[in-house]
């Protein structure tokens, strides 16, 4: 256990991956991981009532995984300041001699732990509290780890349970394992139990994976979830809607997805590795061949100045003849007009061969867009026109004239890329123009804030249109300051309402949020922390 603790820790992949600040789905109990469903506030709501005005013993019950350690903590920090509050675990206490010790370190003016009526001394001391208008409270979490004794001597520290429990209040969280033990006990008193039990209720899938994308969001993310539809439904079905099952869950499927990628990229080094041997196969065979057909030629090589004679004068009497021959003269004509070797390496249908001259090869180039029609009038045309008249001289300036056109579509596209780089600037400008919705500008305000104080951001992202709709849509609702910082070397822009002196202040300001943006789940922030954040000055 100790060489565990000694190792640093180190964050899972999907961290960088996602661009996150921390790891959401560890095994802690942060506070600004808090997901204040509202149910769950429902229930905060209640326990704060019951501990003020109830005397039983207040059991919070839940399966494992299911929130009762974040609820404990939320309802600490939102204690009441007359509250006298003591924290206990019980997987830390063994026997009464123990229980004794930490609620002696809790209230160490009421007795000595070592005394003989620390019980009755300890229930003088908390009814004495009340007196002055203060409340001592009891929480306990992992409770069902309780030995069923210390769970009866903390309720027999006074003559009786009820006793115990006007004078001091009494919060358990636990398992249902707990059940057993409570009902050994027989707590009850004459006409009604001494137990009242809150049952934390599970997320459904709506809520399961809002509750993923929150702590996300807290951990830094912004963009779509990372999951997919049917992995929601299957992590909320497995986990049953308890959220530390659903940390567990979505941390393994983050990391099966890191897995998966990477799988997706280890083949692609062979296959190119492959490809280029192949590559490399073709070219020498293509080079090979060159070498055989040129050593044909020059084995061949006497009988072509009998093929070179003036055979090229022939086709104008007889186009078809001339069609068997080209294969041979093809390269003589060529040979003049180097503009022409384009086109001639357009046309592979045999058709074109028996036309007379070059004159379907340069309507091909005049006209590209039609090339059928010009091949098609050729044969037509080519008895009519000797391969003397074809004026070899006028085709390069019409097909210059038609490739100068081409340059253009480059120019026309740069023009929406300039009126994008232009509305940039201009939607910034807009942004900030909109965000300042309040009398006094948002750097302003911010600068006004003292350092140590809270308030509660909305929203976070990267594109400056998504707060200008933020702010169009809820500028109504509340005073909203939109603030412009820099993250992780680039602009991010955040939302913000309200200033708090502390973060308990700004926690329960939340309730008082229009339901929209209590919907959004806002969390405290410091003043200090957002003006670090702050882009550095030009």
């Amino acid at each position: 256990m100790n060489a565990d603790a000694s190792q640093p820790y180190t964050p899972p992949d999907y961290v960088a991956a996602l661009d996150l600040d921390c790891d959401p789905f560890q095994d802690r109990h942060e506070a600004r991981f808090f997901y204040a469903d509202p149910a769950l506030m429902q229930r905060l709501d209640l326990l704060q009532h019951l501990t003020r005005f109830s005397e039983q013993l207040l059991y919070v019950r839940a399966p494992a995984g299911a929130g009762k350690t974040m609820l404990r903590q939320q309802l600490q920090l939102r204690a009441a300041e007359h509250w006298r509050l003591c924290q206990l675990d019980g997987a830390a206490v063994n026997t009464a001699a123990e229980l004794y010790v930490q609620l002696s370190h809790c209230y160490p003016d009421a007795a000595a732990e070592n005394t003989e009526h620390f019980g009755s001394d300890l229930i003088h001391y908390c009814l004495g509290l009340q007196q002055v208008g203060q409340l001592a409270v009891l929480v306990i979490d992992n409770a069902e780890r309780l030995p069923a004794p210390v769970l009866e001597a903390l309720l027999g520290l006074a003559r009786s349970p009820a006793e115990t429990l006007k004078a001091l209040r009494i919060l358990i969280f636990a398992t249902p394992e707990l059940d057993p033990t409570l009902q050994s006990l027989s707590l009850k008193s004459p006409g009604e139990s001494l137990v009242h039990t809150l049952d934390l209720p599970p997320f459904d899938e709506q809520q399961s994976a809002a509750y993923l994308m929150y702590q996300l969001a807290i951990a830094g993310y912004s963009g779509d979830s990372p999951f997919s539809a049917t992995e929601v439904r299957a992590m909320h079905k497995t986990a049953g809607g308890r959220p530390g099952e659903l940390n567990r869950l979505a941390h393994e499927t983050l990391l099966e997805q890191g897995l998966q990628r990477a799988a997706a990229r280890r083949p692609a080094g062979p296959s190119r590795s492959r490809r280029g041997r192949w590559l490399t196969g073709f070219a020498l065979l293509a080079v090979a061949g060159i070498a055989i057909g040129l050593w044909q030629l020059d084995t061949r090589a006497p009988a072509l100045p009998g093929l070179e004679e003036q055979t090229l004068q022939l086709p104008p009497a007889n186009p078809l003849a001339a069609g068997t021959d080209t294969p041979a003269p093809g390269p003589d004509p060529a040979t003049p007009s180097p503009p022409d070797t384009e086109s001639v390496s357009e046309p592979a249908d045999p058709a074109q061969a028996p036309a007379a001259g070059e004159t379907p090869a340069l309507e091909a180039e005049l006209s590209p867009a039609v090339p059928a029609p010009s091949v098609g009038e050729t044969p037509a045309e080519a008895p009519a026109a000797p391969a003397p008249e074809a004026a070899e001289p006028e085709p390069p300036a019409p097909r210059e004239q038609a490739t100068a056109p081409a340059p253009e579509p480059p120019a026309a596209q740069a023009a929406p890329a300039q009126t994008q780089t232009e509305a940039a600037p201009a939607a910034a400008a807009r942004t900030r123009a909109s965000t300042d919705t309040d009398s006094t500008p948002a750097p302003d305000w911010l600068a006004d804030q003292p350092a140590d104080h809270y308030t509660l951001q909305l929203l976070g992202a990267r594109d400056p249109e998504t707060v200008e709709r933020f702010l169009a849509r809820h500028g109504d609702e509340a005073k909203l300051h939109a603030i412009h910082t820099w993250r992780k070397a680039a602009a991010w822009h955040i939302v913000v309402t309200g200033s708090y002196p502390d973060r308990a202040a700004a926690t329960a300001a939340r309730g008082a949020l229009p339901a929209a943006l209590r919907q959004l789940q806002p969390w405290p922030r410091r003043f200090d922390q957002i003006r670090a954040e702050l882009p550095p000055a030009e």
